[in-house]
């Protein structure tokens, strides 16, 4: 029953979720059918208690004891299930779409010539579209509805020339609306050409390009963040582009929502990667300082903190050599991420730290018990136990350690051909540098060499470090 859309769909929900779609199948006005409710209510139950969901015979005897299994009729009931829990995420969906809904019931009120109750239900949408501190290419669409349903009004009463001022509202915020997303959809197509080389055509960009002429559109935040972003985007090296995209986003993230603000950084972000590639190691001060603004204004993609973000501002900080605050921030933010890899996290971002610091000694205590279930990890753990016993000189432990992870990564399935590689040349360098003779230059430089040309290798920086 695995590949049931059903299951597979209640599978995808949370415990409150489940609840509140047990509560939509009790309604009458929604499900006239009990037996969907109860055949919900015995796939909830498997799901709640992480057992294995049954075959469909199994579960049609529990519906119903006395009557011989029909698949047909089995599959139908599935079927309704599904499309009424599709129904239930509209309703959700639909919950969460406050100003939407209430433009809806505008337009029930407009229809109806309903006066009383659309000028007093204008008046309250009005009142809390200003209240709004999130100006988003949303907040112009509404605008643009709402303005669409009063003009309509103003028409069918005669007041042409406040009908005429409506319409000038109306066509500003069209534009907005129209113009964000068009920018929006602009920067993800540059984004793209350097991603994968590849042009990317968006249509009408020649006339939007015109608004940069144009005050009343650049007072608008998104778009001028949005043309910032742009400009950025197609000056990769300039600074100067990067630095006004940055106190723009200063100056006017407020007025735009967490999850876009957090997905505009990755822009600055991007800048600040590339600079550090190509050997400008100072921009790991200014990409830490810009994570340090985005955790403490919070500002995470979908709100929630997650391993990349947790990872990336600890590598950061320890380029920047910010390490209090990067311990300070693993001990603080660990217990935001999801439960089952809070302990992982904590083990390994920790040693990363402290083998910055050369405190090989702790290094070696977060490491030894932990067991990394993601192969990813367990290999970066063992590399870095690799370093730590070379940097202690400890090479009888580090011979044993390199064979038993050479063993690792040629029986590990889930290991990437790719990764494979990488770690096994590292692993064959190592064991050759540490059997250096002393004294043997020429064997020394040869070996640097085959460390220099070989392109199969993660961390090249180091094995040269160490064989210099």
């Amino acid at each position: 029953m695995t590949g049931n859309k059903v299951i597979q769909l209640l599978k995808s929900f949370s415990a409150y979720e489940l609840n509140r779609l047990e509560k939509f199948l009790l309604s009458p006005y929604f499900n006239e059918n009990d037996t969907l409710l109860s055949l919900f209510i015995y796939i909830k139950k498997k799901i709640k208690s992480q057992k294995e969901i049954p075959e469909e015979k199994i579960i049609w005897k529990s519906l119903f004891p006395k009557v011989p299994y029909k698949d047909t009729k089995f599959r139908h009931l599935c079927s309704d299930l599904n499309k009424l829990t599709e129904d239930f995420l509209k309703t959700e969906y639909q919950r969460t779409q406050k100003t939407e809904s209430e433009i809806q019931l505008l337009k029930y009120f407009n229809q109806k010539n309903l006066q009383k109750h659309f000028s007093t239900h204008l008046k309250a949408i009005e009142k809390n579209l200003i209240q709004l501190s999130v100006n988003d290419s949303t907040f112009y669409r509404h605008r643009f509805l709402l303005e669409s349903e009063r003009g309509q009004n103003l028409e069918r009463q005669r007041k042409f020339n406040e009908g005429i001022q409506c319409l000038t509202a109306l066509d500003f915020y069209l534009d907005c609306y129209f113009i964000i997303e068009k920018l929006h959809n602009y920067c993800y197509s540059l984004n793209y050409k350097y991603i994968i080389n590849k042009e990317v055509n968006v249509g009408l960009m020649y006339a939007i390009k015109e608004i940069k002429n144009d005050p009343k559109y650049l007072e608008v935040p998104l778009i001028a963040i949005y043309l910032d972003v742009a400009n950025l985007l197609q000056n990769q090296s300039n600074e100067l582009y990067y630095t006004n995209l940055k106190n723009t986003l200063l100056e006017k993230g407020h007025f735009l929502s967490k999850e876009e603000l957090g997905g505009l950084y990755v822009y600055l972000q991007n800048f600040c990667a590339k600079k550090i590639n190509s050997g400008e190691s100072h921009y790991y001060s200014e990409m830490f300082g810009n994570f340090k603004n985005i955790i403490k204004n919070e500002i995470f993609l979908g709100g929630k903190m997650n391993a990349a973000l947790f990872n990336n501002v600890t590598v950061t900080g320890i380029g920047a050599g910010e390490y209090e605050y990067v311990e300070t921030f693993i001990h603080k933010y660990v217990e935001r991420l999801p439960k089952n890899i809070q302990e992982n996290e904590l083990t390994y971002n920790l040693a990363r730290l402290y083998f910055a610091q050369k405190k090989y000694a702790k290094v070696i205590e977060q490491l030894r018990t932990a067991e990394y279930k993601d192969v990813f990890y367990a290999m970066s753990a063992r590399w870095m136990m690799v370093k730590t016993y070379y940097e202690l000189d400890e090479y009888n432990a580090l011979e044993s350690l390199l064979d038993s992870f050479r063993i690792y990564l040629l029986r590990k399935k889930e290991i990437t051909s790719t990764h494979r590689r990488q770690y096994l040349n590292m692993v064959r360098f190592v064991q050759k540098i540490i059997r250096l003779m002393p004294g043997d230059k020429k064997a020394k430089e040869n070996l640097r060499k085959k460390i220099q040309e070989s392109k199969a290798i993660a961390e090249k920086s180091w094995l040269l470090s160490i064989v210099q």
